[in-house]
């Protein structure tokens, strides 16, 4: 959903309040702030999709997560089944230079902006990266852009090769 304010009272919980007029309460844990992921469906390499865990709504009893995704088109607040869509969830393992509470904040001023999912440049690893460490990166478009330049060398060398040592 998309978020017009949030708020951190003293003691819990996360108050946040969506565009549509409604209202969640999210008590925060231990970890709250921490990065989650699940496979990618339907993708032909190994790719996570992660997200952030916020915490569990008070009314509804469901975990909360942020996260960017191309069916929504920006990054938005959901709930963790939602997020996993049958497919298992872990815990990234990498750790965070913000605290929990800089992560949160940061991923729903992400929600707030609105901007606009891009597969290369602002997905849902860009999001994560972004309230974590404050680099707007994406492991798995690295690696598979690099892996598409590797194989354009390799095969432009395959290409060439004959036609460069050719005697005629």
């Amino acid at each position: 959903m998309q978020v017009k304010n949030f708020s951190f009272p003293l003691n819990n919980p996360l108050v946040i309040n969506y565009e549509n007029g409604t209202t969640s309460s999210i008590l925060l844990d231990n970890n709250s702030g921490r990065g989650i992921f699940r496979d990618k469906i339907d993708s032909l390499v190994n790719v996570k999709h992660t997200g952030i865990y916020v915490g569990t709504d008070t009314n509804t009893k469901q975990a909360i997560v942020i996260h960017n995704h191309y069916n929504y088109g920006s990054a938005y607040v959901t709930d963790i089944l939602d997020f996993a869509r049958n497919k298992n969830v872990s815990w990234l393992t990498t750790g965070c230079e913000n605290t929990p509470l800089q992560v949160i904040t940061k991923a729903l001023h992400h929600v707030q902006s609105g901007e606009r999912y891009k597969p290369k440049s602002y997905n849902c690893q860009t999001l994560v990266n972004s309230a974590c460490n404050n680099k707007r990166y994406s492991e798995d478009a690295s690696r598979i852009a690099t892996g598409v330049f590797c194989a354009v060398v390799i095969g432009s060398f395959f290409w060439l090769a004959p036609k460069l040592f050719s005697n005629t």
